[in-house]
């Protein structure tokens, strides 16, 4: 059952002095009173007992107002917080958190809001800003998850248990009918909050402990060179497809996502030590520099678009990635490509037909993508058919000048 509260403004005429007379709070949770100063005092005469504020419109009389609606909202937000997380609340209780004194609970969402304000400060330094969007969506399916779920605004973190966190994996696969990967997506940074209070003491067990949720390995996508070359000698219509192409092009032999070519700007094309023609940059992502060299298709692109740019700062004209995924899938159907396209999957064909298949380490391949795991690469990076086949004929050539095996004997 519901507590009931409610909150009281009075003076204290026996405390009367030049004049003017302090404000009290009288607060009551279920019948049961306490009282706390507000600070604040004011002239006798400007006091209105019926209405429980100060009385006209003088600047006097709005400020004192103000800042008594400022401590109501502050004891409501206090009581709901209390109520929220133990439904069990006392007057005293309210008190005491208004004060700032007795034992303070830090709540689930109100980690998660703090996690989110720190990650925000990094946006543009060492963070992205589409990483951020992704952990703002996951606090708020996760206050979906409390309200739906557990009919409550939030949660102390002392209260979540392996329980908790099973539900809110089973609430995302059957009832937001999410992926595997995508709830992995959305735990993850819940995973790291709670691992935290448990580091700093704030739970005794670590809910996740022995959480392992099931993860699908999703194939990534990428074009063969007959595709990509199909895709580079296509000739369109409408010049609108073509520069959308070239852009993907551009990044199938740069590996660089659509952020980062878009973001491209003149001062980060540099001749460096070997006379020639890099892009050096940072990914918008993660903030790893990368230095990818320019190749003769990718000078040529660049060149092909001078006029365009012209009196800009930019490299190319890359339209946004909304209409550049909406205008590949067009494409792939025109060119006969029987895949679906997105511009990512450019990245993606870099690491594997431009780069693995013509016998690039993985270590450069990885350090050409800003990666700062190996282990990243390794996800982009497909062993295709033709590189199987070339290894066990290199294989074969060294084992035949190596090893010989014994003729048999004639009878």
């Amino acid at each position: 059952m519901r507590s009931t509260f409610r909150i009281l403004f009075y003076v204290n005429k026996q405390r009367a002095k030049d004049g003017r007379v302090p404000i009290y709070v009288r607060l009551t949770v279920n019948g049961k009173s306490t009282f706390v100063s507000s600070r604040l005092t004011i002239p006798l005469p400007l006091w209105d007992s019926a209405a429980n504020k100060a009385a006209g419109k003088s600047i006097e009389a709005k400020r004192i107002n103000v800042e008594l609606d400022r401590i109501k909202a502050k004891l409501l937000h206090h009581y709901q917080r209390i109520s929220d997380r133990d439904a069990y609340v006392t007057a005293e209780r309210v008190k005491s958190a208004y004060l700032g004194i007795g034992e303070e609970y830090e709540t689930l969402l109100e980690a998660f809001d703090k996690f989110n304000r720190d990650f925000k400060q990094h946006v543009g330094v060492d963070r992205a800003q589409s990483t951020y969007r992704k952990y703002d969506n996951v606090r708020k399916r996760l206050a979906e998850f409390l309200s739906d779920k557990l009919h409550r605004e939030d949660i102390p973190l002392k209260e979540l248990t392996e329980t908790f966190i099973t539900d809110y994996d089973l609430y995302l696969r059957s009832e937001k009918g999410l992926t595997p990967s995508c709830v992995c997506i959305y735990t993850k940074p819940l995973k790291m909050i709670v691992t935290k209070a448990h580091n700093a003491g704030v739970i005794a067990r670590n809910p996740f402990a022995d959480y392992h949720p099931k993860k699908t390995t999703k194939e990534r996508g990428y074009l063969i060179e007959s595709e990509l070359q199909a895709l580079m000698n296509h000739k369109f219509t409408f010049d609108g497809y073509g520069k959308v192409r070239d852009m993907f092009v551009f990044s199938c032999f740069t590996g660089m996502a659509h952020a980062d070519v878009k973001g491209m700007i003149r001062e980060m094309i540099q001749k460096s030590f070997d006379g020639d023609l890099w892009i050096v940059k940072k990914r918008q992502k993660t903030n790893t520099p990368f230095k990818i060299k320019l190749c003769g298709i990718t000078k040529r692109i660049i060149d092909k678009y001078k006029r365009e740019v012209a009196g800009t700062n930019l490299v190319l004209p890359v339209p946004d990635i909304a209409y550049c995924n909406r205008v590949l899938k067009k494409i792939a159907a025109e060119v006969g490509i029987d895949k679906t396209i997105t511009f990512h999957l450019a990245r993606h064909t870099f690491a594997t037909t431009n780069a693995l298949a013509q016998g690039i380490r993985i270590e450069v391949v990885s350090r050409m993508l800003g990666h700062t795991n190996i282990k990243t690469t390794q996800i982009y990076a497909k062993v295709t058919d033709d590189m199987l086949a070339k290894g066990f004929d290199e294989m074969a050539s060294i084992y035949s000048e190596k090893y010989s095996l014994a003729q048999r004997n004639k009878e």
